[in-house]
């Protein structure tokens, strides 16, 4: 597996410095850097995404930098154990996310109080959200292993 925290983190600060949208999705080996529209994410599978929407306010108002590379260090800590029990783990610096299920297509407007969020996505169009900032690891595969009903060790 690629690391990829400084492109992602270079992405972040010119999105925050130039006022821009940019999208940052991962997969296990690469980065896709695309325009302002939000992607699509297809959840064919469960499916978490790490939401890092930083506006020019929060880039203002905080130690970026640092709150990133939390942010990272944890998503790194999980992405091998989600994946090793078949969930897609994508990450996102856009402020809206768009996303297809079984359902049909959703929308979510990152909101200016809490710009870093995660979403636990399934098929059959059930979701939930952690809306509290940036996440430990043994939180995010908390929330994974029950709500995707996944046999992940307590931490």
């Amino acid at each position: 597996m690629r690391r990829i925290p400084s492109v992602f983190a270079v992405t972040v600060l010119l999105v925050c410095r130039d006022q821009q949208k940019t999208v940052a999705a991962r997969t296990t080996d690469s980065v896709s850097l695309g325009p302002a529209m939000a992607a699509l994410i297809s959840v064919d599978r469960p499916t978490v995404v790490g939401v890092f929407a930083a506006s020019q306010a929060f880039v203002d108002s905080n130690d970026v930098a640092e709150v990133l590379a939390d942010y990272e260090h944890y998503v790194d800590g999980v992405v091998k154990e989600l994946e090793t029990h078949g969930v897609h783990v994508k990450l996102s610096s856009d402020s809206t996310i768009r996303w297809r299920d079984s359902l049909g297509v959703h929308t979510l407007v990152v909101p200016d109080t809490n710009r870093i969020l995660y979403l636990f996505l399934l098929p059959s169009g059930h979701d939930t959200t952690l809306r509290e900032g940036v996440a430990q690891s043994d939180q995010l595969l908390s929330v994974a292993r029950d709500f995707f009903h996944l046999p992940i060790r307590s931490y």
